[in-house]
C-alpha cells in the first residue's frame, strides 16, 4: 500500500490529497429529512396535548355551571316541580330539573309523610352539554350531569 502525500494548500496547511471534506448533498437531505419526520411527530404529540388541555379546561366550566346552577336552585328561585334550560357563553348550554324525591325503598303504608312533614325532598338535576372540537370520530357532545337532594317547603299546608 501506498502512503497518500500531504501537500500544502494555499494557506500552507497539510492535506491529504483524496480527503473527503464536509457532508455529501445526500446525506444532508437525509438529515433533513429525518428531522422534517422527528418535527412532524412532536408537532403531532404537542396538538393532541394542547387538544386535551382544551376539552379538560372545558369539563372544568361545565362542572362549576352544573354546581353554580345546582346552588342556585332553592335560593334564587323557589322549589318548584319542573325545568328550566338556557345557555352560558354560546358554547355550553344547560339544563335544570327539579322533581319530588321518591324513595322507593321507604314503607309508607302506615303514614302518610306529606301530611306529617312540612318539608319535601326534591331531586334536582343540572346537565351542561357543549360540543366535541376535538379529533374523535363520533363526534358528539360531551356532558356533566350532577344530581342533588334538597328540602324545600310542602306545597299544600
Amino acid at each position: 500500500m501506498k502512503a497518500k502525500m500531504k501537500k500544502p494548500n494555499q494557506r500552507g496547511f497539510l492535506y491529504r490529497q483524496n480527503d473527503e471534506r464536509g457532508f455529501s448533498l445526500l446525506e444532508i437531505l437525509v438529515a433533513f429529512v429525518l428531522l422534517a419526520l422527528a418535527m412532524a411527530v412532536l408537532m403531532q404529540i404537542f396538538s393532541s396535548s394542547l387538544n386535551g388541555a382544551t376539552v379538560a379546561d372545558r369539563y372544568a366550566k361545565a362542572t362549576m355551571l352544573a354546581e353554580s346552577k345546582l346552588a342556585a336552585a332553592g335560593v334564587e328561585e323557589a322549589l318548584n316541580e319542573g325545568s328550566s334550560s338556557g345557555t352560558y357563553d354560546e358554547l355550553f348550554s344547560w339544563v335544570v330539573e327539579i322533581k319530588p324525591y321518591n324513595e322507593p325503598s321507604v314503607d309508607t303504608t302506615g303514614a302518610n309523610l306529606d301530611q306529617i312533614l312540612f318539608v319535601k325532598l326534591f331531586e334536582i338535576t343540572a346537565t351542561v352539554s357543549f360540543p366535541a372540537n376535538d379529533r374523535r370520530t363520533d363526534r358528539t357532545a360531551r356532558i356533566v350531569s350532577l344530581t342533588k337532594l334538597k328540602l324545600g317547603p310542602r306545597q299544600n299546608l
